[in-house]
């Protein structure tokens, strides 16, 4: 091999890496879902892809972020947990300025009520327990809830009582999140707002999905997410 090849060579191979690195900093990535926090918009092994440039643009390496954009209610986000800095993904229900409060399960922004209608079908879903590698069955009430122009289902778990918590004011650049699986989610409840500076991305739709028992679930193949 003479040296002009191997420069060419070297030559495409950095540039393929560019693109490869320029694409997942800058355009969209895939993430894998491990849990059921966000059960049933989210299932536990959907293989789903992001907008990176949806709230703002990271620089590599650095780490750095600039042109931050606050998301809108009712986005599904993806972002480093304030807490632990592991990536987790959660929904979007305040954002800065806004006053948000729970009465009884049902979520209240700036004193106005999220749409919290009860559905009649049994509800039960497969959890996965990450410590034990196990998976188990759990009962739950499905309720179906409109921010916006999004329409999404959410669950609460029948055995425990409502949640509810007091008025709190979502400070400047910082966001308020659940999970769509309201009583097996840790989101702000419990590790508070969320600075914008951590977001990473805006979840789109489910490229596939495998897990226990079902295998490949083909009907989640190109699920847009709402």
């Amino acid at each position: 091999m003479t040296k002009s090849t191997v420069r060419q060579s070297a030559k495409s191979w950095g540039l393929t890496l560019f693109a490869v690195l320029f694409f997942r900093s800058f355009v969209a990535q895939a993430y894998y879902i491990p849990s059921g926090s966000m059960i049933p918009t989210l299932e536990i092994g959907d293989r789903i892809w992001a907008s990176k440039f949806a709230y703002g643009l990271r620089i590599p390496i650095v780490g750095k972020k600039i042109a931050a954009r606050t998301p809108e209610r009712g986005d599904i986000i993806i972002f480093e947990s304030p807490a632990d800095h592991k990536t987790l993904i959660k929904r979007a229900i305040a954002i800065g300025g806004d006053t948000v409060e729970i009465t009884g399960g049902q979520v209240r922004v700036n004193g106005s009520a999220i749409e919290h209608e009860p559905q009649t079908r049994p509800c039960s879903y497969l959890d996965f327990d990450e410590a034990s590698a196990e998976w188990s069955h759990r009962n739950c009430a499905a309720y179906t809830e409109k921010m916006s122009t999004r329409s999404f289902v959410t669950l609460n778990d029948p055995a425990r009582l409502p949640y509810s918590m007091a008025p709190i004011k979502v400070p400047p650049d910082h966001v308020f999140t659940l999970g769509d699986n309201r009583d097996n989610s840790a989101d702000s409840r419990v590790w508070g707002f969320l600075p914008i500076e951590l977001i990473e991305a805006r979840a789109l739709f489910v490229g596939w999905s495998f897990g226990s028992p079902e295998g490949v679930r083909w009907d989640r193949s190109f699920h847009w997410l709402n």
